[in-house]
Parts: C-alpha cells; structure tokens; sequence
C-alpha cells in the first residue's frame, strides 16, 4: 500500500519532536535542582540562605543562557 504523506514531511517532524524533548528538558532542569537541594545543603552544610541564592543565581545563569544560545555552525 502506498503512503499519501509527503516525503519532505518527515525532516519537519523530526524537527519537532527535537524540539519538543529540548523544550521538555530545560522546564524539568530547575525542578530537578530544587529536588536536589536539600542533598546539596546537607551535604555541604550550607544555610537555607546560601541555597535561595544559589537557586537564583542558578535560574539567572540559566534564563541568560536561554536569551543568548550558542551560535549554530553552517557547513
């Protein structure tokens, strides 16, 4: 049986779904750091202060890498 999708379809949905794990990714990334910290207090006995601003500056870095992402090479 024949298929009636496009050919040049197929690179666009590979596209997306790369898009769509990366966009996953980077939401689950600060998650995770708030999961992990209170490990990372306990183990380097750091007050609850020290943690916030670690939290911060950490979503700071985090949104300025987003702003102005690495350039992509041409071939």
């Amino acid at each position: 049986m024949e298929s009636d999708r496009d050919p040049n379809q197929r690179p666009q949905q590979v596209a997306l779904v790369l898009l769509c794990a990366a966009v996953f990714l980077d939401s689950m990334d600060l998650s995770l750091m708030g999961v992990a910290l209170p490990a990372i207090g306990r183990d380097l006995s750091l007050p609850e202060s020290t943690l916030q601003w670690l939290t911060s500056g950490y979503a700071v870095a985090f949104g300025l890498r987003l702003r102005r992402p690495m350039p992509v090479p041409t071939a």
